[in-house]
C-alpha cells in the first residue's frame, strides 16, 4: 500500500524542523465578528518577543510541534500539506535569491526545479516566493513556499502537494499568509534584491 500524500508531504517536510529552537507558544480562540457572522479559529502566536495572529484553513487539521518552531495544517481531502516555520536564520541570507530559499526548505527540496519567483507578504513585512517542481516516490509533486523577516531570523510557509492539486491548494496558503498579522514588534525591513538565482 502506498504512503498517503499527507504522510508523504510531512516526511519530505520533516528536514525543515531539524534547526529550530523552542521559542513558539500557539493559543487557539474563537472569534466572532458581529452577532450574525459565524464564529472561526483564530491562533495568536508568539515567537521570541513578536507576536502574531492568523486563521488557519477551516477544513485542514493542525498540529502544532512549539518545541520546534512550528505549526503544520494537513489538508482533510490529501490535497497537501502547509508548514509554519519559525527560524534564527538570518533573514538577508534566506531572501538573498530563489537559490538561497529553496536551499534554506530542507535537503528534500533543495533539488527541486524552481517554476516561478514572486515577492511574497505577511505580517507586514516582505519577503520572497518559489513554485518548485519535483517528483517524491514517483509522484509529480509541487511546492510553493514562500518567506519574510522577523526581528530576529525569518519565517516560512510551505505548501506542498501533488501537482494535480496544486491550483486549489494555492488558495488556503494564500489565506493563510494573508491572514498572518504581526500584532505587536516592528515590521523589519530588510532589501529584497529583484528576484534571481
Amino acid at each position: 500500500m502506498l504512503p498517503t500524500i499527507p504522510s508523504l508531504c510531512a516526511l519530505l517536510l520533516a528536514s525543515l524542523v531539524a534547526s529550530h529552537a523552542s521559542d513558539l507558544a500557539v493559543r487557539t480562540r474563537m472569534v466572532q465578528e458581529g452577532e450574525s457572522a459565524k464564529p472561526f479559529t483564530c491562533l495568536d502566536l508568539t515567537y521570541k518577543d513578536e507576536r502574531f495572529t492568523l486563521v488557519p484553513p477551516a477544513s485542514w487539521r493542525m498540529e502544532t510541534d512549539p518545541s520546534l518552531s512550528v505549526l503544520r495544517f494537513y489538508s482533510r481531502e490529501g490535497a497537501g500539506t502547509i508548514v509554519i516555520s519559525f527560524s534564527e536564520t538570518p533573514a538577508s541570507g534566506v531572501l538573498a535569491t530563489a537559490d538561497s530559499l529553496r536551499g534554506n526548505l530542507g535537503p528534500d527540496l533543495a533539488g527541486a526545479e524552481i517554476v516561478a519567483e514572486f515577492p511574497a507578504y505577511a505580517g507586514a513585512a516582505a519577503g520572497k516566493g518559489v513554485e518548485l517542481s519535483f517528483v517524491l516516490q514517483g509522484r509529480a509533486m509541487r511546492a510553493h513556499a514562500a518567506a519574510v523577516p522577523l526581528a530576529r531570523g525569518h519565517v516560512s510557509f510551505v505548501l506542498t502537494c501533488n501537482a494535480d492539486k496544486f491550483k486549489n491548494a494555492q488558495s488556503a496558503i494564500g489565506s493563510l499568509m494573508s491572514s498572518f498579522q504581526r500584532t505587536q514588534g516592528a515590521a523589519p525591513k530588510i532589501e529584497v534584491s529583484r528576484l534571481a538565482r
